[in-house]
C-alpha cells in the first residue's frame, strides 16, 4: 500500500458522516479478512488406534496410559494436564523434555492459584 491510497482514505473520513461509516465498514472487512483464520483440512482418513493411544502417552496396552491414569484418578482437567505432560515429556516428536516438563508446571501453576483462591 502506498502514501495515495492511505491519503485517500483519510480524506473519505473527512469528508463527513456517511463516508467515514462508509470507511470503517470497509476497515473492518479488511481487518475481518486478515483476522480470519482459513479453514480446517479434513482429515486424511478414519483415526487409528495410533491416533487414539500414541506411544507418547503409553499406548492402548499400557495400563498406565496417561488417559487410563486421568480417568481412574478422576483427576481435573488441571492435573490431568499435569501427569500427560510428565508422562509424555521427551518422547513427543519435535517437543523437549524441558518444554513438556514446563509445561506441566504451568498447569501445576494453575491448579495451585484455583485452590488459593478457593480458599481465599
Amino acid at each position: 500500500m502506498n502514501k495515495d491510497f492511505f491519503k485517500q482514505r483519510c480524506d473519505r473520513v473527512i469528508e463527513g458522516e456517511e463516508a467515514s461509516r462508509t470507511f470503517f465498514q470497509e476497515e473492518k472487512e479488511l481487518w475481518d479478512r486478515r483476522l480470519t483464520p482459513p479453514p480446517l483440512e479434513a482429515p486424511s482418513g478414519p483415526a487409528t488406534e495410533q491416533d487414539h493411544h500414541p506411544d507418547y502417552y503409553g499406548g492402548k496396552d499400557d495400563p498406565y496410559e496417561a488417559i487410563k491414569v486421568i480417568e481412574a484418578w478422576k483427576l481435573c482437567f488441571f492435573l490431568g494436564s499435569v501427569l500427560k505432560y510428565v508422562r509424555r515429556a521427551g518422547k513427543k516428536a519435535r517437543e523437549s523434555a524441558i518444554k513438556d516438563l514446563k509445561k506441566a508446571r504451568h498447569c501445576l501453576d494453575l491448579k495451585i492459584q484455583a485452590l488459593e483462591k478457593e480458599q481465599g
